[in-house]
């Protein structure tokens, strides 16, 4: 027997952690235990074994850590992967009509570019029912029976009449709901209408993400309105207000080393407001970017995540899995910009060089990509998707 290829072991001070990526899989073992089972698959020692050690490799072994032959493996998750794509109903639209946004985000991925005549225009109506047009025929090609259309920006408050147009058209043209659409508004929280909000919500709406960065003199530091002023109070204000009337509200915290110590004290003012009850806690690692130096990438940043993980658990809060898992390879994975630029991840919308095709022209169908060779044997795969 032999460790599974997709096996990541992180070693510390008293303990060893055993994680398999592509089935999620974690276990903890004492250093002394791990060693001796090392020995054990190398050397094939039983007489360095205790019998908590051979129970503890009969359960590794069962839970895949542990496997008889590794080039068996790759080649049985390869076969896996092929069925599962070939059986993939689940699909995904990130619809942008605008990059137009009232913030200005130390951190954002447009950069300098926030206010300028290229990110403020916006399609018209009529485009956005065609893009609501591109992607249900798109959707019944690929025999997607799951979409999630993710309403997505810029902020898409701000070109509310366009969101309004694509839901309608995917609504009428799913009248005898083929498909199952799920909607989700990923929103900064700032302006946020009564009226408008109502009707997203009886239009089928029902996921919400509003994003908070730490306590107000942090997040309004980050998170800051066109006219230099702060955010935090109407966003915890709108949070508050709306979170019961979608089905799943999300608190996404963007962290990096400069945010990552005050998290904690976010978590506290959002336990105190109860938000815990109706709300998921989502951390995620800011992107490095040619226009900001902030990144969440790096040693001193991570070393805060496990006194921030445990401190929203004690405070109630679900956390939703953080990781980089690619969609690259999906049945159905498509963004559409203000131009109607067609592109294949959310993160180069706007790049139109990246496009590979358009709302307005049937050409340009990308192709449902396979995974690289080295990517089936690579133990990152399951974290990674390949991507």
């Amino acid at each position: 027997m032999e460790w599974s290829n997709y096996v990541i072991t992180f070693e510390y001070e008293k303990y060893v952690l055993l994680y398999k990526s592509i089935t999620d899989t974690l276990f903890a073992v004492s250093r002394e235990e791990y060693f001796r089972i090392v020995k054990y698959l190398n050397e094939n020692d039983k007489k360095c074994l205790s019998d908590k050690d051979k129970t503890d490799i009969s359960e590794l072994f069962l839970n895949g850590l542990i496997v008889e032959n590794k080039e068996v493996e790759i080649e049985e998750f390869r076969q896996y992967h092929a069925e599962m794509k070939s059986k993939e109903t689940y699909g995904t639209v990130y619809f942008a009509p605008s990059f137009a946004c009232n913030l200005m985000c130390t951190y954002c991925i447009i950069g300098e570019n926030v206010g300028s005549k290229e990110c403020i225009g916006r399609m018209n109506v009529e485009q956005s029912k065609q893009a609501a047009r591109y992607t249900y025929n798109r959707a019944v090609k690929r025999e997607i029976r799951n979409l999630n259309a993710i309403l997505y920006g810029g902020e898409p408050m701000l070109s509310y009449d366009n969101v309004v147009a694509f839901i309608d058209e995917l609504t009428e043209l799913n009248v005898d709901e083929k498909i199952k659409i799920e909607y989700t508004l990923i929103t900064n929280g700032f302006y946020m209408p009564d009226e408008k909000v109502s009707k997203l919500v009886e239009k089928g709406v029902r996921n919400l993400q509003i994003t908070l960065d730490g306590p107000e003199k942090i997040h309004d530091k980050r998170r800051i309105l066109a006219n230099g002023l702060g955010s935090f109070g109407k966003i915890l204000s709108n949070l508050e207000k709306y979170c019961s009337a979608f089905a799943r509200t999300v608190i996404r915290v963007n962290v990096d080393n400069e945010n990552a110590p005050t998290i904690n004290e976010l978590i506290d003012i959002l336990a105190e407001k109860e938000l815990y009850k109706k709300c998921v806690l989502h951390f995620n690692l800011v992107d490095p970017s040619d226009y900001s130096d902030i990144s969440g990438y790096n040693e001193e940043t991570y070393g805060w995540f496990e006194s921030i993980y445990e401190h929203a658990f004690e405070c109630g809060f679900d956390v939703a899995p953080w990781r980089r898992h690619c969609s690259w390879g999906s049945n159905m994975y498509i963004s559409i910009d203000k131009d109607g630029n067609i592109y294949d991840c959310p993160n180069i919308m706007g790049d139109s060089a990246s496009a590979f095709g358009n709302i307005s022209s049937t050409k340009g169908e990308n192709v449902k990509r396979t995974m690289l060779e080295r990517c089936y044997k690579c133990c990152y795969v399951g974290i990674c998707n390949g991507g």
